[in-house]
């Protein structure tokens, strides 16, 4: 099957569909206007067939006279007297015989009346007379109940069949003239909504060949349904963009966070080799073990994130906040040895539809986090709050605090603010992109308020499940939905 341009397939079927109208909307006003004709011509005929019956024979007559029918032959077809000119007039008697006709020359081509006796009201019938056809009608003559013979006028159809093919062949033009029309019209209408889907088509192909996604589309002026599509296409592309930079990035920071580990584990390995004192192998294999286990660490936060990126992997239910709080922070406490003063500030009683394990996840990361950048000796402390439709988990340290130039970036993956400082506490630089992912797949979200030197609180806002708004305190007058 041949498969057309979709340009020439547009202009093709406007012609078509133009063509076919014509066709249609003119055939009909034509057969219409035939009809009209042929009914305007029988009554003329019907007329003048009443005037010729009534002109042939007297009342009381018997029988039709002669001399009454060359005289009613002769006024009617007078061309002073008569409506129409070129009309057949004929009268035959009940015996079939012609006592009259206007045109003597086609009486041997019109057909007979069968039986004029018979013939008891006025008929009408299209006739062929030679090469035309004509329009007849016959009329009894009846007097004093019985018919004494009939009358007979008729007209040549010759000049309304030749009006009428004239007619078709001007529609038949026309409709061929249209669809020619139309097939330039639509082509050339078409030519800037294939002409921009071309350049659409060939700057998409580029990209696709080159890779090039900071390239755009080129936004007509217009604002269309072709505008829509390059905006939509524009914005797209802008995703992908970004998404391909972030998975750029993403590489190149596992890359690098996996070969500093490696190196130190290979330098080891190479040591362990050699013919060391047993402390020096025994150092050698610890650090190996520490590099593996900040390894491990990394990989597990990866997946995590990676599970964490898909809704589907994150199971909902009725999950009590506060208990999921206060275990996470006695482990942190377990873990922290006594380094800090970690307290609790206000624990509402908080139900939210979630993951417990990524909630506790969440909560350890962000203690975590507090223990690491706050002193020896420094306070923690964490609070809960329920407003009835939103739950803020905050988590208040007395730490060093974070510049405001990189208040922006620390829930970037692998971002860090001090890069040594991170590594030898053996932080990933996963725990706080973490800790958005989480709050955002819970349908919450998490913000962060620091000064350098004093301390920095970060406060998730959660939605509250709905059971337990009416023992739920007013809401503070900054929160809001997220």
């Amino acid at each position: 099957m041949i498969r057309l341009p979709a340009r020439l397939s547009q202009a093709l079927g406007f012609a078509f569909l133009l063509s076919l109208t014509l066709a249609i909307v003119g055939g009909v006003m034509v057969v219409a206007l035939e009809r009209s004709l042929l009914e305007d011509a029988g009554r003329e005929m019907e007329t003048l067939a009443v005037v010729l019956e009534q002109s042939v024979a007297a009342p009381d007559a018997t029988s039709i006279d002669a001399r009454a029918v060359d005289a009613a032959v002769a006024g009617l077809t007078d061309a002073e007297s008569s409506p129409r000119s070129g009309v057949l007039y004929r009268v035959i008697d009940r015996d079939g015989r012609i006592l009259g006709s206007s045109e003597p020359e086609l009486d041997r081509l019109l057909p007979q009346p069968a039986d004029v006796g018979t013939t008891s009201a006025s008929q009408q019938e299209i006739v062929d007379v030679g090469h035309d056809r004509m329009r007849l009608v016959t009329r009894p003559v009846v007097r004093n109940g019985a018919v004494i013979g009939v009358v007979q006028v008729g007209e040549s159809l010759y000049l309304l069949d030749a009006t009428v093919r004239r007619m078709w062949q001007l529609l038949g033009a026309a409709a061929i003239a249209g669809g020619l029309v139309s097939l330039l019209g639509g082509w050339w209408l078409s030519a800037r909504l294939f002409d921009e889907i071309a350049s659409i088509t060939r700057t998409a192909r580029r990209i696709a060949e080159t890779g090039e996604l900071s390239r755009r589309l080129r936004q007509p002026s217009q604002r269309d349904e072709i505008g829509e599509l390059v905006a939509t296409l524009n914005a797209m592309l802008d995703r992908l963009d970004r998404a391909a930079r972030r998975q750029r990035d993403f590489l190149a920071d596992v890359s690098h966070e996996l070969r500093g580990p490696l190196t130190v584990i290979r330098g080891n390995l190479d040591l362990l080799r050699l013919d060391l004192p047993a402390r020096d192998r025994a150092e050698s294999a610890s650090e190996a073990m520490a590099e593996l286990d900040r390894m491990y660490r990394l990989v597990e936060d990866l997946l995590f994130l990676t599970e964490i990126d898909s809704t589907e992997m994150v199971a909902h239910g009725p999950v009590d906040l506060r208990q999921v709080a206060l275990a996470e922070l006695d482990r942190a406490r377990a873990a922290d040895n006594g380094a800090h003063n970690m307290v609790t500030e206000a624990t509402d009683h908080v139900i939210v539809n979630g993951d417990r394990d990524r909630l506790a996840q969440m909560v350890w990361n962000l203690l975590d986090n507090a223990r690491k950048y706050t002193p020896p000796g420094g306070r923690i402390a964490v609070s809960l709050r329920n407003y009835g439709r939103l739950a803020e988990l905050t988590v208040v340290d007395s730490g060093i605090g974070i510049a405001p130039e990189h208040l922006p970036r620390i829930f970037d993956r692998f971002y860090r603010v001090d890069t040594s400082r991170s590594r030898a506490q053996g932080g990933t630089g996963l725990g706080l992109s973490i800790v958005r992912q989480v709050a955002e797949a819970h349908g919450g979200q998490v913000r962060v308020r620091s000064e350098p030197g004093v301390g920095t609180t970060f406060t998730v806002v959660l939605p509250a499940m709905e059971r337990q708004r009416e023992a739920a305190k007013p809401e503070p007058s900054g929160a809001s939905a997220p």
